[in-house]
């Protein structure tokens, strides 16, 4: 009982590990879609302003005759629709930034401030470390699920084992009908061992040993289905 025990705490521990890291993966991953956003924000704006520009110039031209006024309209229509394209970045962008202040617990996501650009990779990649599979957290999961279920198999299949109590008694004899007061002081010790076996609990405890191990050898795959 205090090595399952010990084994779901080891487990809830390794639970913890392995949630606290995915909600730390989606967290990272919403703040780089947000730098990515803000980019393409930035963009989005450079392509108005130098719509604007192509704009005027149409409109000189096509008011000094040089050129008609199509050329104008063509940058009025594109003009419209890099507007709508900016909207619907800045709203990705607000969207982004709430879920980030979620997952970072902050109230106000109008104050999180965000890098303008992704970080340059390094050059040979000499300053990464080489992953270990036994500090996987989701590894760590599945061994600890797995060492509970096989002391839970080995638990069932001492179902044969007998309970063993041990007893003391300080007192007097048990009285009967020639007692008298003279043997008042009359005291004694009794110790003993009782063992008890329920082998009514037998086929119970196989099955249950018998579902522990086929759970332990193919539930508790990563690649399984469960």
């Amino acid at each position: 009982e205090s090595s399952l025990r010990d084994s779901n705490v080891r487990g809830a521990h390794a639970d913890l590990r392995l949630e606290f890291n995915q909600e730390l993966k989606e967290a990272r991953k919403t703040y780089w879609r947000l730098v990515g956003v803000r980019l393409l924000v930035a963009d989005k704006k450079e392509e108005i302003a130098n719509n604007d520009l192509n704009l005027r110039s149409s409109r000189r031209r096509a008011g000094a005759g040089v050129a008609t006024a199509a050329d104008a309209a063509q940058f009025e229509l594109q003009a419209n629709s890099f507007i709508q394209d900016l909207r619907n970045l800045e709203l990705q962008e607000d969207v982004r930034r709430n879920r980030l202040s979620v997952a970072t617990g902050l109230e106000n996501h109008e104050s999180l401030v965000v890098q303008k650009d992704f970080p340059k990779p390094d050059d040979d990649g000499s300053k990464l470390e080489a992953l270990s599979a036994e500090k996987s957290p989701e590894l760590s999961v599945f061994m600890e699920r797995e060492n509970t279920e096989r002391i839970r198999q080995s638990q069932a299949s001492r179902w044969w084992h007998p309970s063993v109590d041990a007893y003391v008694n300080y007192g007097l004899p048990s009285l009967s009908e020639d007692y008298t007061r003279a043997i008042w002081r009359d005291v004694q010790w009794t110790i003993g061992f009782k063992a008890a076996f329920d082998l009514s609990d037998g086929l119970d405890a196989r099955r249950d040993a018998s579902a522990s191990r086929a759970t332990t050898e193919r539930g508790l795959r990563p690649n399984a289905t469960t």
